[in-house]
């Protein structure tokens, strides 16, 4: 080979050897590169470090507090380096994160071992002084360049075409390669982040339901009559009215002189109170004291003496003519002179009509308002049957009674009211109860599983419907809403329905869901591009699917 020919081929292997291949000095074994990723490593200087180094086989030890090689971007910048440099790359990691990621971009991934610190280069710090570009991979001493021998001149163009067609090839493996990479992680990235988070809204339907129910006013079993208890009270009415009887009674009282005389030894004295007896029961009553002188045997005279008296009763009954005489003692006699005064007037008084009008007129007036006035008085939380009210004979008194001498009088009526009741807790809880045994029915009737809501339900008076003998029958409407009940079992199955399909799909699928009365889907996340983002996910784990309020 001539100098020419040696300058051409060995200085073109010489450069080539240099920049590419480094091998160690006889007598030392072959090492493993390992590069150091510390938490102050930065992606370039990482990137700088296996640019420079040789082609092989090459370990990457991260730091657990390292942030590089936590997402898709930091993958890809190593593939183009892996590429360009031949080489093979070996991630030591002990973070589930970054090892998917490694996985999904063809790595091979292990645990850290422990690595000596001799033939490991840690990265440059970028705070803590400039790349060290001398011994950025420990693994030989100064490159030595391979002898070449002597190629024929004839032979020259014929390597020069062959070394640049295999250039050519290896440059389109290696951008093969490299899409067959991007495709990969890319559909490995998918596949991981992809997500899907839907929330379903139960159904809500409204219902109407008639309860029938009876109210009994005599004992009974029937569980579906309720029993009344008998409530006592008493209604009171008072009013007055004019008296318009009329009656004659005495008036003015009789008075006149009673002249006394005596036939005894000695005087006589009558105190003043002293009471005589007239005609027709009527006695005389002594005014003044009066003293009757004895016989005069001289003159053989009867003592006498005069006073005044006057009748114990008014009226014309004490009127006395001139001339009555009686004894007062068997020597003592009394003649009386006129005695005048006695009348007597027209008055008013009670009479039976009196009371009798008043009573008619209060009892009138309370049976009008005693079906209000029981029902006033009624306990509460209870209901009466109002028909079934009753009211005893009245109580009457009256003041004054009949025939009183009076202006007015006074009249007092007292009922004593009774009804049948019952206690609206009972009704309701009746009504509760049926209201129950309806929605079940109705659940079952459907195939599936509801509550009623209890916020929803309205419950309308009872309403007369008729009587049957004791029972008295009546009918309440109650209305409301009732909700799906969505179980585990429900989600777990909608969910296996949903893993793979399209959007379109999987609305399809979640229409089709009787218990569902909505649903919102979010698909995630939301730098995915937009025909890998809008489908469910092909793993389940992936999709949150969750119970929402109603829609």
């Amino acid at each position: 080979m001539n100098n020419e020919q040696q300058e051409k081929y060995g200085g073109m292997h010489g450069r080539g050897l240099q920049s590419s291949v480094l091998m160690p000095p006889r007598g030392h074994p072959p090492s493993l590169p390992v590069i150091r990723v510390t938490q102050h490593s930065t992606l370039e200087r990482v990137l700088d470090q296996l640019r420079d180094g040789p082609p092989g086989s090459v370990t990457l030890l991260l730091d657990p507090l390292s942030v590089l090689f936590a997402t898709p971007d930091h993958f890809r910048a190593l593939d183009a380096v892996r590429l360009a440099r031949r080489l093979s790359i070996t991630i030591e990691v002990a973070e589930a994160h970054r090892t998917g990621l490694a996985l999904a971009f063809g790595y091979r991934v292990r645990p850290p071992g422990n690595h000596p610190e001799e033939g490991t280069a840690p990265v440059p710090d970028i705070h803590y002084g400039p790349p060290n570009r001398t011994g950025a991979i420990h693994v030989a001493a100064r490159p030595v360049a391979l002898p070449v021998e002597d190629a024929p001149a004839h032979d020259t163009d014929r390597v020069r075409v062959a070394r640049h067609g295999w250039r050519r090839v290896r440059i389109l493996l290696a951008i093969v390669l490299v899409l067959l990479c991007v495709i990969g992680g890319a559909s490995a990235t998918v596949w991981h982040v992809h997500t899907a988070d839907v929330t379903v809204q139960p159904l809500e339907e409204s219902f109407s339901r008639a309860v029938t129910f009876a109210v009994s006013v005599t004992p009974t079993n029937d569980p579906n009559a309720l029993q009344t208890t008998m409530f006592e009270t008493t209604i009171t009415r008072e009013g007055d009215a004019a008296a318009t009887g009329t009656a004659t009674v005495p008036d003015g009282t009789a008075s006149g002189v009673m002249t006394f005389r005596s036939r005894a030894d000695g005087a006589t004295t009558l105190k003043s109170g002293t009471t005589l007896k007239g005609p027709r029961d009527v006695s005389y009553v002594l005014q003044s004291d009066v003293v009757v002188p004895g016989l005069d045997f001289v003159r053989g005279q009867l003592g006498e003496a005069s006073g005044k008296v006057r009748a114990s009763q008014p009226g014309p009954v004490g009127n006395l003519g001139g001339g009555f005489s009686a004894r007062y003692t068997d020597n003592v006699t009394y003649i009386s002179g006129e005695l005048t005064g006695g009348t007597e007037k027209q008055v008013s008084v009670v009479s039976d009509d009196d009371i009798a009008g008043v009573r008619a007129k209060l009892e009138r007036d309370l049976r009008m308002h005693a079906l209000t006035e029981v029902n006033a008085a009624l306990p509460s939380g209870t209901t009466a049957l109002n028909d079934y009210l009753t009211l005893r004979p009245p109580v009457v008194t009256a003041q004054p009674t009949t025939g009183t001498q009076a202006d007015s009088v006074h009249v007092r009526m007292v009922i004593t009211a009774q009804i049948p009741v019952y206690q609206n807790s009972d009704f309701d809880a009746l009504i509760d109860r049926r209201l129950t045994e309806a929605v079940r029915d109705a659940n079952l009737a459907a195939g599936g599983t509801k509550q009623v809501l209890p916020e929803t339900v309205t419950k309308s008076k009872p309403v007369f419907v008729d009587v049957q003998g004791p029972l008295v029958r009546y009918f309440a409407t109650v209305t409301g809403k009732t909700r799906t009940v969505i179980t585990d079992a429900d989600l777990a199955r909608i969910r296996a329905a949903l893993v793979g399909r399209d959007a379109r799909g999987a609305q399809l699928v979640l229409s089709g869901e009787q218990g569902l009365g909505g649903y919102a889907i979010h698909y995630g996340p939301s730098w995915l591009p937009r025909p890998f983002r809008e489908r469910m996910p092909r793993t389940s784990s992936h999709i949150d699917l969750r119970v929402g309020g109603s829609g």
